[in-house]
């Protein structure tokens, strides 16, 4: 992530406090301390992979078909190791276009795109080898909680369900990713015009940045993030929907932004201790809240029984606190 950061800030110092502020997240916890979560961590390691092989064959030189070709191998690495990596053809487009002018001396505008081509011919074959052993896009069991559900509720829920991720990223709650996740009732519930209206904020900022070029690695955080959620908001459902352990790709985004607001208040002149200070606070209070929250994935009776302090009415995790003490 950290290299990643390099790449796309051109700041070095910068990349580093934003890659520091990614490891402390609290919201990693689950994906790093559960050995359940080794696919996500996989997938994530391979498509950071992919991106950095990629930017790097952009950049030209005489190694560029040897970056290419790894990419393109990293990817599908992901791809094997989750299915949520399918997006990443549509971060590596964005990384390529925000990556702007400076490549654009080393490297023809066609060749680039011409990269990034590969990558959507990559997902295809990957989506057409999955269709043909699973019989569609998810399985049965994948599909089950969606049976009967109209595409306007998939949709509401799915907008509900970003808003939802937005509250884990920052104000991580161990009973959201623990417990089902209820359908929307439909476009007007409050959650989720809340939730939509950050998503449209977002998709603004994003547009606007095509204008206004100081507002590029924002907007690609937030592409980022946004993409990096889509597979897991149930709108083609690939498993649960719900889960901290699936925001650790997308939280690179946040991070991104992170970086992208030290560089541009050193461009301020504002000091640079005051503004990596205020960064090394933060990272230090989210990384107290992970050594804390750490302690709950010691084991199955610790972690539920945290959960019920919170919400000691909730029958399903009663029932799994049950099954943890018999087994």
């Amino acid at each position: 992530v950290y290299y990643l950061f390099c790449l796309l800030l051109s700041d070095c110092v910068a990349a580093f406090f934003a890659a520091l502020l990614f490891t402390v997240l609290p919201v990693h916890v689950e994906a790093v301390g559960w050995i359940g979560s080794r696919f996500d961590l996989l997938s994530a390691l391979f498509s950071a992979g992919s991106l950095i092989l990629l930017l790097k064959a952009i950049e030209g030189g005489k190694w560029k078909s040897y970056y290419i070709i790894f990419s393109l191998l990293s990817f599908f690495i992901a791809l094997l190791s989750k299915e949520n990596a399918i997006v990443v053809p549509l971060i590596a487009l964005a990384c390529v276009y925000y990556k702007g002018s400076a490549s654009d001396a080393k490297q023809g505008s066609s060749a680039k795109w011409g990269y990034c081509a590969w990558f959507f011919l990559l997902a295809g074959i990957y989506l057409v080898i999955r269709y043909a052993v699973l019989g569609g896009l998810s399985s049965f069991e994948q599909q089950a909680q969606f049976i009967n559900k109209s595409y306007y509720v998939r949709f509401a829920t799915a907008v509900k369900l970003f808003g939802q991720y937005l509250q884990m990223l920052f104000v991580p709650d161990l009973s959201l990713n623990h417990n089902d996740f209820t359908f929307a009732d439909g476009i007007f519930h409050p959650e989720v015009l809340l939730s939509g209206a950050a998503a449209v904020l977002m998709a603004l900022m994003i547009l606007m940045s095509f204008k206004i070029k100081k507002f590029a690695f924002y907007a690609l955080g937030m592409f980022i993030f946004i993409v990096g959620l889509l597979p897991v908001l149930g709108m083609i459902p690939f498993g649960r929907v719900l889960a901290d352990r699936y925001l650790y790709f997308p939280s690179v985004g946040a991070a991104l932004i992170a970086g992208a607001v030290l560089v541009d208040l050193k461009g301020k002149k504002i000091p640079l201790t005051v503004s990596f200070l205020l960064v090394y606070g933060l990272a230090l209070f989210y990384g107290i809240t992970v050594v804390r929250t750490n302690g709950y994935y010691k084991n199955d009776e610790t972690l539920y029984g945290e959960i019920l302090k919170k919400h000691p009415e909730d029958a399903r995790t009663h029932y799994a606190l049950a099954q943890a003490y018999m087994y």
